[in-house]
This record gives structure tokens, C-alpha cells and sequence, in this order.
């Protein structure tokens, strides 16, 4: 059984068990092992496949920076 299905049988078992105080332990605890399953194919991928998730910005427009100097502050503006 790969990883994916483990992931996939406890989404599914915890869809038909019914969310109450006697089961809230339980559905903690597949809720834990899920997150730990989905991390662990997270660092096979990057392992794997050389660098993580990545995202590009695209450059443009112009940048405005404000500084605020603090002895000027609760003060009005000159």
C-alpha cells in the first residue's frame, strides 16, 4: 500500500465516522498520522526531485518605501 492510499483510507474513515465525544481522540489521531503520511511524501518529492515547492514573482511597476522615524511618532506632521 503506497502512501497515497494510506492517505486516501484515513480521509475516508474519518468521512464515515460520526464527529462526537467519544470518537474526537480517535479523529485526532488519523488527522495526525494523515499530516505526518502528507510531510513524508513532501520530503520524497523534494529528495527526489531536486529543490521544493518554488514560486516566481514577476517584476514590475515602482516600489514607494515609507519609513516612520520614531521620535516623531503621536506628534503632527510639520
Amino acid at each position: 500500500m503506497t502512501i497515497e492510499d494510506q492517505i486516501k483510507a484515513i480521509e475516508d474513515e474519518i468521512q464515515k465516522t460520526p464527529y462526537n465525544k467519544n470518537t474526537q481522540h480517535h479523529i485526532g489521531k488519523l488527522k495526525a498520522k494523515m499530516a505526518r503520511l502528507k510531510e513524508e511524501v513532501v520530503l520524497r518529492q523534494m529528495k527526489s526531485g531536486g529543490g521544493g515547492p518554488g514560486y516566481a514573482v514577476k517584476k514590475s511597476g515602482h516600489a514607494t518605501v515609507g519609513s516612520s522615524d520614531s521620535r516623531a511618532r503621536g506628534s503632527p506632521p510639520s
